[in-house]
């Protein structure tokens, strides 16, 4: 296993364009760490930085105790040398070898293929559920296994430290959903330390220890992953992990670590924990998921703690387990969600439903409240239309 350390870590291509910028980063030994964030975000970058296929513009990386890159002292250490296993998007298979060929490639540069050689390459093929596959060519495997065969080869040298660069974003939806659970099987009964690089967020959820949000360069957020999905500290981060609703805002009232923050044109206000202790007339972002925010019909029932808001909905749109729609509400246009078990699969339809006045429900301290780096302004709603995917 190996602790990977980036130091003040930057990367321009053309002598302008930055792809990383002072980047510091600690990823522990036997951790699965992952670098998630849009296209152009530097996630990759780093990836390549710290497996020797970029050389950094400076800062230092570091191995375990040993420097692999160091711009100031004039230190680069080879790809070949660092210890590493990596899989790409591409399997990047030979297609005239055999699966067992190919995976044993790897052994086979390095020194003679004698008997202990030939049982990690068996134990390789085990445990990704291949053994039995190992005379097969590329072309007679379907893309999943092809992927498989690919982390075989990176794993059968027993690397110290792993890296992954958005290895499943060529597959469908169900295989990538099989294939990241033989990724985190995998990574727990051998222990070794992994760097995954991808754009989903679903995808870091299920695999992380550790999620690093990138944005044009920079780091947007560390945490885990219930801490970047449920409590992100930034207008990106919340939106990229799929807040629908992210409010303008301005406390009005901060104590016990809670704050108050009203809604424009009305006299309702929103209350959130307040990890950060902002005080009163602070500038804030408040999100909220969709599901959050939940359309009843008048005569429903409300629980006596939700907040109750007024609103009319719009742009239905059904999504098997439930409708998404948007309300609005005051001058604010919120992302809503509509329960069947509340409005049924067939008594509405959306024509029905569109333009229907409805009661808006909202627990108490289901907003996230996030410093905003303005000036206090009126509150404004920026949704995100339902159904849409942050990434």
């Amino acid at each position: 296993m190996s602790r990977v350390i980036l130091k003040n870590v930057r990367k321009a291509f053309d002598g302008r364009v930055n792809a990383i910028e002072h980047l510091d980063l600690q990823i522990e030994a036997g951790e699965f760490f992952v670098l998630l964030g849009p296209s152009g975000c530097g996630k990759t970058t780093t990836l390549r930085c710290i497996a020797g296929l970029e050389e950094p513009d400076g800062g230092q990386i570091l191995l375990g105790e040993r420097a692999v890159a160091d711009v100031q002292q004039g230190l680069f250490v080879a790809p070949e040398k660092r210890n590493i296993g990596m899989v790409f998007q591409n399997y990047a298979l030979w297609p005239h070898m055999t699966v067992r060929q190919n995976v044993s490639y790897p052994l086979k540069t390095r020194t003679r293929l004698g008997e202990a050689q030939q049982r990690q390459v068996i134990e390789a093929l085990q445990l990704v559920g291949l053994h039995d596959h190992a005379e097969r060519y590329p072309a007679e495997l379907s893309g999943g296994q092809q992927q498989r065969v690919a982390l075989a080869r990176a794993l059968v040298a027993r690397p110290g430290l792993m890296l992954f660069d958005e290895p499943l974003s060529n597959m469908d939806a169900q295989l990538r959903i099989r294939l990241r659970q033989d990724l985190r099987r995998i990574h727990d009964e051998l222990g070794y330390t992994a760097v995954y690089v991808t754009h989903d967020h679903a995808e870091a959820l299920a695999l992380a220890d550790r999620i690093a949000v990138m944005n044009v360069g920079k780091l947007e957020q560390v945490g885990t992953p219930s801490e970047i999905f449920l409590t992100p500290r930034t207008h990106f981060v919340a939106e990229f992990v799929g807040f629908e609703n992210i409010l303008r805002g301005q406390i009005s009232a901060a104590s016990d670590g809670v704050a108050k923050v009203p809604l424009s044109g009305s006299d309702q206000w929103l209350a959130s924990s307040n990890p950060a202790g902002l005080l009163p007339g602070a500038a804030v972002w408040l999100a909220l998921r969709a599901a959050q925010v939940v359309a009843v019909p008048l005569e429903h029932p409300a629980p006596a703690n939700a907040t109750v808001l007024a609103g009319v909905i719009s742009q239905i749109t059904y999504a098997g387990d439930r409708y998404l729609a948007q309300a609005q509400v005051q001058g604010l246009t919120l992302a809503v969600t509509l329960a069947l078990d509340v409005w049924g699969t067939t008594a509405h339809t959306r024509e029905s439903l569109s333009g229907r006045a409805v009661n808006l429900l909202i627990q108490p301290g289901a907003a996230v409240l996030m410093p905003r780096d303005e000036s206090p302004e009126t509150l404004l709603a920026e949704p995100v239309a339902p159904g849409r995917e942050a990434a």
